[in-house]
């Protein structure tokens, strides 16, 4: 039997403390949107190894423990202190200078509790950053970076995001490099 208050529910003796402010449809563009951001980690990988010539298998072991940060990091420094064509520098760094945008709402997905927002079917991330030892939160009523998502939005960017992934593998594809990434 489950009691609800306002505060909480009780499920099986457990006392629950809230139940979730995020709806189904929003996990469901949180799932799209971590996955597609696997994909492009996936395409850091795979442009290494098509920019250096080292097997991208051999390239996915040593890269494995690299956050999205560090790997767009190590390809970028890569194409600067090597020899990579001008035209392939450009492109790559546009590509993923512009998924960029989407970093800290993918960061929040992961690391962030997420509660109703102001707007009408709205969601927003909760947070504290630490860095320095000075504790300051994220997303409260002070916060003049303050950003809430609707569903609607949630859906656009992860759609936004697919088209990019897509977009970049036929990039890839039309330069020549397998069908198979």
């Amino acid at each position: 039997m489950t009691t609800v208050s306002s505060k909480g529910r009780w499920y099986k003796g457990v006392f629950l403390a809230q139940t979730s402010s995020v709806a189904l449809g929003q996990l469901n563009s949180f799932g799209s949107i971590i996955h597609t951001f696997a994909k492009f980690e996936l395409g850091m990988v795979v442009t290494l190894s098509i920019v250096s010539g080292i097997d991208d298998h051999k390239l996915m072991v040593i890269m494995r423990p690299l956050q999205y940060r560090a790997l767009r990091d190590t390809l970028y420094s890569y194409m600067e202190l090597y020899d990579v064509k001008q035209n392939i520098k450009e492109y790559v760094r546009l590509f993923f200078n512009g998924i960029d945008k989407y970093s800290g709402l993918r960061n929040h997905i992961a690391h962030s509790v997420w509660i109703t927002g102001e707007r009408v079917d709205s969601i927003m991330p909760q947070s504290i950053k630490i860095q320095g030892g000075k504790g300051k939160l994220i997303n409260d009523k002070d916060d003049p970076n303050r950003r809430e998502f609707t569903s609607v939005e949630l859906i656009d960017i992860q759609n936004k995001l697919s088209m990019m992934h897509n977009s970049y593998v036929s990039w890839l594809r039309s330069l020549g490099y397998p069908k198979d990434i």
